[in-house]
C-alpha cells in the first residue's frame, strides 16, 4: 500500500497582531556545542559573566568567567625561587671548583718539590742514609696522594656544576 501524498497550504508571512497563542512542549536541539576548558589544573572560578548564560551569543575575547589566580601566582613564585636556589647552588659549585683547582695546583707544586728533593738524595747515595732516602720516598708518595685527592675534588666540583645547570633548566621549565 502506498501512502497518500500530504497536502499543505502555504501563505505569505506578514506582520500583524497575534490572534492566537499555542503552547506545546518542544525540544530544541542546538546547532553546535562549545566546550570551555582551562589549562590551569587547580583554579577556582571567582566570577561568571552575564554573557555566560545559556543561549547568549558571545564573541571571541568575551570574558565568560574569571579564575582565581592565587594558586597560579603561588606556584610561579615557588618555581622562580627554585630557579634562584639552583643558580645559587651553581655559584657554590663554581667556587668549590676554583678552590679545588687551586688546591690541585698546590699539590702538584708540592709533589714537584718532593720529586726534586728525592732525586738529589738518590743521586748522592754515598752521602745520605737509607732513612733519609726512605723519608724522601714517603714525601713523594704523600705528595702524589695529595695530587690524586685534589684531582678527585676537581672532578666532583665539575659534576656538581653540571648537576646545578641541569637543576636550573628543570626549575626554569617550571616557570613557563
Amino acid at each position: 500500500t502506498e501512502a497518500a501524498p500530504l497536502s499543505a497550504k502555504t501563505e505569505r508571512v506578514d506582520r500583524g497582531e497575534v490572534v492566537q497563542s499555542v503552547s506545546a512542549p518542544v525540544r530544541v536541539h542546538p546547532v553546535g556545542a562549545v566546550y570551555v576548558a582551562c589549562e590551569l589544573l587547580y583554579a577556582r572560578i571567582s566570577a561568571i559573566s552575564d554573557a555566560a548564560e545559556i543561549g547568549q551569543r558571545v564573541a571571541r575575547g568575551d570574558m565568560l568567567l574569571k579564575l582565581d589566580d592565587v594558586l597560579a601566582k603561588a606556584r610561579l613564585a615557588e618555581a622562580e625561587a627554585a630557579v634562584r636556589t639552583a643558580e645559587a647552588a651553581k655559584l657554590q659549585a663554581q667556587a668549590k671548583l676554583q678552590s679545588a683547582q687551586a688546591f690541585l695546583g698546590q699539590a702538584k707544586a708540592k709533589r714537584d718539590v718532593a720529586l726534586k728533593e728525592q732525586k738529589m738524595i738518590l743521586e748522592n747515595k754515598e752521602l745520605t742514609s737509607q732513612g733519609l732516602r726512605d723519608k724522601a720516598a714517603q714525601v713523594v708518595t704523600e705528595a702524589e696522594e695529595g695530587v690524586n685527592y685534589a684531582e678527585a675534588q676537581v672532578k666532583e666540583a665539575e659534576a656538581a656544576i653540571k648537576a646545578a645547570e641541569a637543576n636550573i633548566l628543570k626549575a626554569q621549565a617550571g616557570v613557563t
